[in-house]
């Protein structure tokens, strides 16, 4: 089959990107024609697909056009009126991306973002051809979940005026679901929250994870300096703060433990804002020394980085899936995971990783000194996640999931 997948960006940022080029790479490994179609060109040369896009099709937007914010119509200083001006750009960045789109495509696979979906929708409309549309939606993007429901998932933040607002914005954006024939996410939690959200059925299908590029490595049992080790873009939901916090009631019970949040802390304001939360929480309780901040790693530094901590923390909440833990596990790292992560959904506690509740330091801590303290639980979670990793969640398996939903609806 002829299948084109849509990204609203052209750089390797964070999981959406790595998602991408795995699934391009495991559809062209299994025999199917794939093409990339992304928006913008990246100036940034070390966050650009580069190496990772070789032996496949990229098509872009014309040098120039983009997705930036600035004021509609020069009324900036008229409320809401950036958003309108974002709003109506989207719509006419998908229509110019989705005439680049080839006619013969026989299936798209738009991304999470709404303005991937919005371009499948504009080639079906601009071609009137029965191309399968299945989009990967993963998270809940709806104007109203997005805006209103950043804290908390069962309790709306917005305003009135705010929320009159955003439900018009979904109403409007609900017949460009009509075009996607299958929608999936990633976990369980995904799926309540879609029925909810914007009343689609939806099918979960599982990532991959690249086990010869996160090659195994079998670890001893970690004995005196104990290496701690959280990754992921410095998002407020990420919850470094428990991880910091266990570290610090660790070493209050006298343990030598150290803890790298590596991951992107520099790119956004809210980014570095965070980080120097965190920072400053840590010189607070005293373990300034022993959190450490690399910033954002190239692949090589960050195996290299998987390879030499003896535990991974998974502390975030509300996160659908994280690639990043079982990419560890890939590795032999034994995982502790919070219950609020999709993540949680397929892992065994005791088995292959240590399920924590989420947003409780303590109890963060009391896992690693279950693991500090039991050799063998410690080999058991190393040696069992690795493998169930290898088995369970490959790129292959994954491809070949999303082609059955393919040929499903071209019956």
């Amino acid at each position: 089959m002829k299948i084109g997948i849509i990204l609203h960006q052209k750089k390797f940022f964070g999981g959406g990107p790595r998602l991408v080029l795995e699934l391009a790479h495991a559809l062209k490994h299994i025999g199917h024609g794939v093409t990339l179609y992304t928006f913008a060109h990246v100036e940034d040369d070390r966050a650009s697909f580069g190496d990772r896009a070789q032996g496949l099709r990229v098509v872009t937007l014309p040098s120039g056009t983009d997705l930036k914010r600035r004021p509609f119509w020069g009324m900036f200083f008229i409320p809401g009126t950036n958003a309108i001006r974002q709003y109506l750009q989207e719509n006419r960045l998908a229509k110019m991306l989705a005439r680049k789109i080839e006619r013969d495509t026989d299936a798209l696979l738009p991304q999470t973002s709404r303005i991937d979906l919005i371009t499948a929708y504009y080639f079906k409309r601009l071609h009137k051809k029965e191309t399968t549309i299945i989009w990967q939606m993963n998270d809940i993007i709806t104007p109203t979940f997005k805006a209103c429901y950043t804290e908390s998932w069962t309790k709306n933040s917005c305003s009135f005026p705010q929320k009159l607002w955003y439900s018009f914005l979904d109403r409007f954006d609900h017949h460009y679901l009509s075009a996607a024939d299958e929608i999936t996410v990633l976990a369980d939690m995904i799926v309540k929250q879609a029925r909810k959200s914007i009343k689609r059925h939806t099918t979960i299908v599982h990532l991959g994870v690249n086990a010869e590029q996160f090659a195994y490595k079998e670890r001893g049992h970690p004995q005196g300096k104990i290496r701690l080790l959280t990754h992921a873009q410095f998002y407020r939901h990420r919850r470094f703060e428990d991880a910091v916090e266990a570290t610090a009631l660790l070493v209050k019970k006298g343990y030598d433990v150290d803890l790298t949040l590596s991951g992107d802390s520099e790119t956004y304001e809210a980014y570095r804002k965070y980080r120097d939360e965190i920072r400053e929480k840590a010189r607070l309780l005293g373990i300034a020394d022993r959190v450490h901040f690399p910033g954002r790693l190239s692949d090589t530094e960050y195996l290299q980085t998987l390879h030499a901590s003896d535990i991974f923390i998974f502390p975030h909440v509300r996160q659908s899936w994280g690639l990043v833990p079982f990419e560890a596990m890939a590795t032999g790292l034994p995982i502790l995971a919070s219950d609020q992560t999709g993540a949680s959904e397929v892992l065994i506690d005791g088995e292959t990783a240590l399920i924590v509740p989420a947003e409780k330091p303590q109890a963060i801590a009391n896992a690693v000194e279950r693991l500090i303290q039991n050799k063998e639980l410690y080999s058991k979670l190393s040696k069992n996640g690795a493998v169930w990793v290898r088995k369970e969640l490959t790129w292959n398996n994954y491809a070949r999931a999303l082609v059955r939903l393919i040929e499903k609806h071209r019956q």
